[in-house]
């Protein structure tokens, strides 16, 4: 797009030639005196004619030579608008094969190839190795990303004062409008810059002299603050720290610092510290959230708090120093640090928020100082590398899912003081072989120690009133555990797929418990269930494979739904006879009245066995894979209950009275063996029985044999 520019390049071609004709003439012995070259010869010359002609021959000189000068200046003025290319929007750039003969000093044009000009394409001068000041005249009015990208000797922008869109400010060009830092001279030598303004891409690249950036997060009214930074604004640049100004005056809900500044040190050639400036009292909320650039900082003394979510998703932060006089550390603060490996807290912290590091996958080591009165929920979870915890004195609560996920924690001292292990507060802590628990203690929380595969005993102190649900579920290690009299609820799943668990003493005072307490614990051999129990929850001892006996005390009233399903190996259920709800015949569980029979022992020693006369209610899955060969069901019983019978593979013939009314879903199920079933009824009768889906499905049986015929199944 460049022109050449004739009228005046037309004299500096004349110069040229006259300059290679004078050279010329000088190799030869001859003096210059006019353009023919004019000589003359010593012996042949008359005195006379001498001196005129030497004369003549200076002023001819001397003419050529201001001719010349002119003609240079002329030619340096004439070719400034042959540097340039532009666009039909009057945007001007650099021509890349003159920028190495740009003068250091480049004043925009008005005009070039008879187009006005209107401003400055995108890194229109980029790579002037000689360029050290541009001045912007006022009728430049669009600049595009920083123009003057990798000048490195540019040490100077100069605007002109009526320019409304641009200024300049100590050389740095900036634009008004968006009140943005267009570009930073690269060769600027000044050590320090403070930023109040935002920042267009590539705004600092390459600013090599640069050292400390002052980033301000003061508001003024002339100016404002800063509100975004650029992409990749210091590329190149190395500045070995950024200090944070006005911190205190920060308000995340006008603008992102966290995430902005990470946008400013993005593809710095280094990561330099962060600093914070001395005199501020607390860091704001969500202040450096989402920089993960940052690598180190120092919070300055005098700091008493630090905000929600501070420093939360600071990836990059591998240590953080707090001062003395920090009294909280807010919700999530830490939280997603995954690179932050140790940090003290230091004595005069009272409070821990919750999510306060949780996601710190490095966090190998934590002390918890004396003065801190709780730790949040949430606080350490998910801290894959903690493998110590110390907790001082002074702490009187743990929160819901504190240690939570702490899958490389091995051991655990609760230090007296602590009055409540919240919900789920060390669940999931794999490796976790031993907790200590000191007197102080009145409760262990929901899931407290869930999913700890490698417990394998704990001591539960005098000063506990309750086991919450889930508390010990899944503790597939855990072979013994001691309650004290104290406890008087274990709630549900309390002990759920503890499968190697061997025996348990349920001390006098617990009143109930729950649904599923101890469920699969495949290798639970005893229990004792104390005078003072009341209730017993459904599911409480399923699968517990290895119990032989299981004695129920006189004050239980009330026993769940199939709380002794699958207990494979218990041949005798034995109630006190001053039961007021329940009793037992022959091992076998009925209510009190014994109309409904509830569990018939899997291991019984009766192979044929007579239902009594007087049971109206076969209860759901009352004889599930019972080893009888042969049941007779009285004319009293009117419900056989859902899967009674269910996968009871010995049973090969059921005799059923004529009262029977309804028979569950999948009653004789999967009894493989099954080939005679007797009714003492006539066909009709066993048509208006009721049946459930599935009632004999896979049974070998053909027919039910009636008093009157057989009926098909």
């Amino acid at each position: 797009m460049g022109l050449f520019h004739f009228p005046a390049f037309f004299p500096c071609i004349l110069f040229y030639r006259a300059r290679i004709a004078i050279g010329n003439a000088v190799e030869q012995g001859k003096v210059i005196v006019s353009w023919q070259l004019m000589t003359y010869d010593e012996n042949n010359i008359e005195k006379g004619t001498t001196g005129m002609k030497l004369k003549t021959s200076i002023f001819f000189i001397l003419t050529i030579i201001m001719m010349g000068i002119f003609l240079l200046v002329s030619c340096e003025k004439a070719t400034d608008e042959g540097f340039f290319d532009i666009n039909t929007d009057g945007m001007i750039r650099i021509n890349s094969s003159r920028k190495d003969l740009l003068p250091s000093e480049v004043v925009i044009p008005k005009k070039v190839m008879g187009t006005l000009v209107t401003g400055i394409m995108d890194f229109g001068f980029k790579e002037c190795p000689s360029l050290t000041k541009v001045t912007i005249p006022s009728f430049i009015t669009k600049i595009g990303l920083n123009p003057f990208i990798d000048c490195p000797k540019l040490e100077f922008i100069d605007v002109n004062p009526s320019n409304k869109m641009f200024a300049s400010e100590e050389g740095v060009l900036i634009d008004l409008q968006k009140n943005s830092i267009v570009c930073y001279p690269s060769g600027k030598t000044d050590a320090s810059y403070t930023i109040r303004r935002n920042v267009c891409d590539y705004a600092f690249y390459k600013c090599n002299y640069l050292d400390c950036i002052e980033l301000s997060c003061y508001e003024t009214p002339e100016i404002g603050y800063a509100e975004f930074f650029g992409n990749s604004a210091f590329e190149g640049s190395s500045p070995s720290r950024i200090l944070i100004l006005g911190i205190d005056s920060y308000d995340s809900q006008e603008w992102f610092l966290g995430s902005e500044l990470s946008n400013l040190m993005w593809k710095m050639d280094s990561v330099p510290d962060v600093l914070i400036e001395k005199g501020i009292t607390s860091i704001p909320d969500g202040a450096f959230s989402g920089c993960n650039r940052i690598e180190h900082l120092d919070i300055p003394e005098g700091v008493t708090s630090i905000g929600e979510s501070a420093f939360e998703y600071c990836s990059s932060l591998e240590s953080i120093t707090i001062p003395e006089g920090v009294e909280s550390i807010g919700d999530n603060a830490f939280s997603g640090c995954t690179s932050l490996k140790s940090i003290i807290i230091p004595e005069g912290v009272e409070s821990i928020g919750e999510d306060a590091f949780s996601g710190c996958t490095s966090l190998e080591s934590i002390t918890i100082p004396e003065g801190v009165a709780s730790i949040g929920g949430w606080a350490f979870y998910d801290c894959t590398s903690l493998e110590s915890i110390t907790i001082m004195k002074g702490i009187t609560s743990i929160g819901d899912y504190a240690f939570s996920d702490c899958t490389s924690l091995e051991s655990i001292i609760i230090p007296e003081g602590v009055e409540s292990i919240g919900e789920g507060a060390f669940s999931g802590c794999t490796s976790l072989e031993s907790i200590t628990i000191m007197k102080g203690i009145t409760s262990i929380g929901d899931n407290a120690f869930s999913d700890c595969a490698s417990l394998e005993s704990i001591i539960i102190p005098e000063s506990v009133t309750s086991i919450g649900e889930d508390a010990f579920y899944g503790c597939t290690s855990l072979k013994s555990i001691t309650i004290p009299e104290s406890v008087t609820s274990i709630g549900e799943d309390a002990f759920y797929g503890c499968t190697s668990l061997k025996s348990i003493t349920i001390p006098e005072g617990v009143t109930s418990i729950g649904d599923n307490a101890f469920s699969g614990c495949a290798s639970l051999e005893s229990i004792i269930i104390p005078e003072s129990v009341t209730s017993i929850g459904q599911w409480a001892f399923v699968s517990c494979e290895l119990l032989t006996e299981m004695n129920i005390p006189k004050a239980v009233l009330e026993i769940g739904e199939k709380a002794f399903m699958n207990t494979w190996s218990i041949s005798r259920i034995n109630v006190d006879p001053q039961n007021p709800t329940y009793s037992s015949e022959a091992g076998i569980l009925f209510d009190k009245d014994r109309t409904e029979l509830i569990h018939f022992p899997t291991r019984s020693s009766s192979t044929e066995y007579d239902i009594p006369e007087g049971v109206v209610t076969i209860e759901d899955y009352a004889f599930k894979c019972t080893l009888c060969s042969k049941i007779s069901i009285p004319d009293s019983v009117k419900t056989i209950g859902e899967r009674s019978f269910y996968a009871s593979s010995y049973l090969s013939e059921v005799s059923i009275g004529q009262g029977l009314e309804r028979i569950g879903e999948g009653a004789f199920q999967d009894c493989k063996y099954l080939r005679v079933i007797n009714y003492e009824g006539t066909m009709k009768q066993w048509e208006a029985i009721t049946k459930g889906e599935d009632w004999d499905d896979n049974i070998r049986a053909e027919h039910v044999l009636c008093i009157d015929g057989n009926l098909p199944l």
